[in-house]
Parts: structure tokens; sequence; C-alpha cells
């Protein structure tokens, strides 16, 4: 039997390494002196080495590589609404279905006289009939989905047990990682997305805009500019549409803009330097593009987005280039897509406010707008918002309205040895005062800024017949599904797909509030 060293070990390189173990601790103990000393041998060899140089440095490699583990997975997964609404696998292309909105339009109280008549066939002692209102609606399916891929060499030299009980395998981490890509995608989707276009939005005005104080731009006193304004839906707000580029071509998810509108500043004191006006709300848009030039021709370029439907313009520079000038197309829809949260509510008859440009106003407390939608929706409909999903920056300003701005509306008792407070206060939500339920607020990360939408859960006790429990669902062809990819080379290549859209078979329990400053 050799004592070579490598040929030992590849002679038993089909045991575990406890076997190895074991099967070297049963030679007897003169084979295994000559082993050692056939280890001390090859380990006393002079070091190998690419090149030659003087001492030890960096460089030299002689550093530990430090290794907490193949991969660290840092990304976040932040699906609310997916997780949210009951998901149903319905099969066909699409869902239909009838929407009784009223059993008796009809203001009366259907009282009725006596029939005291001797005429055969009489019916005057009989009440009218019943009418109904009633709709039809319908949705179609749309498939979602993510490519990706993972390589033989990769494949195969990422599978295995870093430390022990603890198994890496690169192609379960590939699957879920694009499993979790497309629920975010969903996500956005969900809330986002448009298959209906968006209007144009109309002129703009000065009228009912505070001036900015006099010294806040560079315009030129009592002169003309002209302006125009786009609206954007998510897509457009998210990957920051600003109109045509060089190459050219419109920006996704941006209108066009209407002719500009000449609108001429002040000849002194505010407004002397700048123009504040604003537009019309365009329904389903989260934001808008403002475009602006001088008063000759109709030259415009890409001033600022945002969203609300007013803006103050302070300067009119880049006149006279091929880029950030209005769309001439409209690419607010998406024929592959389906129409988002956003665009439903409006669409559906969904309550719907603009605050105009202006912030959460109420006391401490109380918020006047969402006051005033609680009580639209009892008064209209006998049920109540459940739940405010918003942007991260209007709930601080829900906070401070809330809150209030002078003395605290709660009493903090310190007694003897408290050293250890933690100051400023967070509001979770409001009281209905129409159902006497909580109102929660969930900030949503892909919720854009100036947008609020009221959310209620159930349709409630009012409605003892209704069909469905929740007012919006997921409809689904089929849900989430992996399909790998025929192999055509050196990497297994595969995706994931869902098919489905938001179901809301009626808009009344919801509600949206946009514009709000």
């Amino acid at each position: 039997m050799s004592d070579n060293i490598e040929e030992v070990i590849a002679s038993q390189s089909n045991l575990n390494p406890s076997a190895f173990g074991a099967w070297l601790n049963s030679w007897p103990d003169e084979r295994k002196a000559r082993m050692k000393k056939s280890l001390a041998d090859a380990y006393s060899r002079p070091m190998q080495k690419d090149a030659t140089t003087s001492g030890i440095v960096t460089g030299t490699g002689l550093v530990p590589y430090s290794l907490e583990g193949p991969a660290l997975n840092l990304w976040s997964v932040i699906t609310p609404f997916v997780q949210k609404l009951p998901r149903k696998v319905l099969g066909g292309t699409g869902l239909h279905w009838k929407r009784i909105r009223s059993i008796d339009s009809v203001e009366t109280f259907g009282f009725v006289a006596e029939d005291t008549s001797t005429t055969h066939g009489s019916v005057a002692g009989r009440a009218g009939f019943q009418t109904f209102s009633e709709e039809d609606d319908s949705v179609a399916w749309k498939t979602l989905g993510l490519d990706s891929f993972v390589t033989w060499a990769a494949r195969m030299g990422g599978t295995t047990t870093v430390n022990s009980g603890q198994n890496f395998n690169v192609w379960e981490v590939a699957k879920l990682a694009a499993l979790q890509a497309v629920r975010m995608r969903e996500e956005k989707a969900i809330l986002l997305s448009n298959l209906t276009q968006l209007a144009q939005p109309g002129a703009p005005t000065l009228t009912g805009h505070t001036k900015a104080a006099d010294g806040t731009g560079s315009l030129s006193a009592g002169t003309a500019y002209k302006f125009t304004v786009s609206a954007l839906n998510g897509h457009g707000l998210r990957s920051g549409a600003d109109g045509r580029d060089a190459t050219p071509a419109n920006s996704e998810g941006e209108t066009t803009a209407a002719a500009s509108t000449a609108l001429t500043t002040e000849s002194s004191g505010a407004g002397s330097d700048s123009l504040t006006f604003g537009w019309t709300a365009v329904p389903g848009a989260v934001a808008y593009n403002v475009y602006g030039g001088t008063n000759s021709g109709d030259e415009r370029v890409y001033l600022g987005t945002v969203t609300v439907n007013e803006f103050t313009a302070t300067t009119v520079t880049g006149l006279g280039g091929s880029t950030n000038i209005p769309n001439t197309a409209n690419t607010s829809a998406d024929a592959n897509g389906y129409d988002g949260l956003i665009k439903l509510i409006h669409s559906k008859g969904g309550y719907v406010h603009s605050l105009g440009g202006q912030p959460f106003t109420g006391t401490k407390g109380y918020i006047a707008e969402l006051d005033a939608a609680f009580q639209y929706q009892f008064l209209n409909y006998q049920l109540g918002t459940t739940s405010v999903y918003l942007n991260a920056a209007d709930l601080r300003k829900a906070m401070d309205v809330i809150l209030g701005a002078s003395a605290p509306i709660v009493r903090i008792n310190v007694e003897n040895g408290q050293s250890n407070l933690t100051g400023d206060l967070r509001v979770t939500g409001v009281l209905n005062n129409y159902t006497g339920q909580r109102v929660d607020f969930v900030v949503h990360p892909y919720m854009p800024k100036g947008t609020a939408i009221l959310w209620c859960d159930n349709f409630g006790e009012y409605y003892p017949n209704l069909n469905i429990p929740n007012p919006v669902e997921m409809g689904l062809q089929y849900d989430y599904i992996s399909k790998d990819w025929p192999e055509m080379n050196l990497r297994n290549e595969f995706g994931v797909y869902v098919s489905g859209a938001p179901v809301l078979r009626a808009g009344f329990p919801l509600g949206i509030l946009t514009d709000i400053a």
C-alpha cells in the first residue's frame, strides 16, 4: 500500500470526510508514522510563486478571505396589495359581470289611494312598477412576467454546503429572485398601470392661484410667457418622463400637451418675476410636466414635474434644443396592461377629490378632507373607509395637522427617577366618526406623492345580499408559474409569469384624494 499522500487521497476520493477520517484511524501505528513523515516532507518543500518579490505584502495573497455566505439577499420585497387582495383563478380570457346600482330610483314613498272605480280592469289602486339601474362591466386578463437565466458553469459551481446544515443552490436563488421581482412588478401594476389613456390637460390659468413673493424668480416684469402642461401616469412619473428626447422618441406614460397659453407677469410687486398658475386635474393622473417658453412662436421646453395641479415658473431656459420638448403622441395607455387602482377608482365611480395643490387642513385630531370623504361615503352608500394608503411625505403632513403646531394633545407624566424619554409622536390613524371605526394610515412605497387612496375592506352590514365579500379582488387566468425554456446553449433560461387583473366590481366603496401639496 502506497504512503504517497496524493495517491492515498486519489484512491479514496469517493469517501465523505467522516468516513475518510475513520479509514485513516484504522491504519496500523507504523503506517500512520510513515504517512506523517510524508506529509512533513510535502509541507517542507519551498512555496511556488508566480514571481519573486522582496518581503511579504498584501498582493502576496497571504491573507484570510472572509466570506459569510455565497450571497446576501439585500433586496426588499414590498407588496401590500398583492398580499391583501384575494386571488381567484377563474380561467377564461377575462371576467364579465352585471351591476345593479339601484332597485328603486324613484324618490317617492309609494302610497296609493283606494280603488273605488266601477270600471272592469281598473288599476287605479295599484302602485307604479319598480325601476332598476343596471350596468354591464368586464375586465380582460393580462400577462405579466420576467425572464432570467443561469449559466451551466454558474449552476454547476453554485451548489455547495458552505457551513454545516447550510445548503446553497444558485438555481433556487435565481428562481426565488425572479418570483419576488414579478410580485413587485405586479404590485406596481395593480396600483399604477393604465390600459385607458389619460386625457390631455386643459390650458393653465392664473385665476385662483396665489402669486409668489417678489424676488423669487428671474422672469421679466410685465412680460408675457407661454406655458402648457402634460399629464403623467404612474409609469411616466417613476420612469422620469420629460417629453421627447434627441432620438427623437416620446416619453412613455405621458400625454401630449395642450396648445400653449400666454400668461403675463405683474408689472411690479408679487408676481413680477415669477408666474404661479394651475389647471384642472386630469382623472387618473399622478403628476404633470410643465413646459414653457417666450411669447414669440410656440417653442416650449420642459421646466419641471409636479405631483399637484399647480406650478410656479421662476425661469424659462433651454429653448432652441431638440430634447425635453412636449410629446407628439399620447403614450399614457399600455394595450398589454390593465387599469390599476388609481385609474379604476376614477373610472368606476369612486369618491374623487382634488385638493388643487393645497395641503391637508383641519384642527388637532381632525383632517377636514378625510372627514368630508368619510361623511360622503356614509351618507350616500352607508359604508366607510378602513385604511388610507399614502406616500410617506403626505403622512408627515397629515400628522402635522392632527398633532397641531402649538401645545401637544397628549400629556406625559415623568415620575421620580425616570430619565429616558423618546421624542416625537407618530399618528397611526384617525377615527371615522360616521361608522365609529378606526381608519389606519398605511405608507405605501410606490404611492405617488400627492395621492392617497381611501380603502374599504368590506361592504358592511347594509349589503346583506351581496355575493362578493371584498370590493376588490385579483382575478386570474393563472397564478404565478415558473416556465423552464428549452436549452439552446450552455445556460438554463426560465421565466416567471402571472395572468390576471384587479377586479373592481363597484367603485363606490373606495376613494382617492389627489393634488395634495
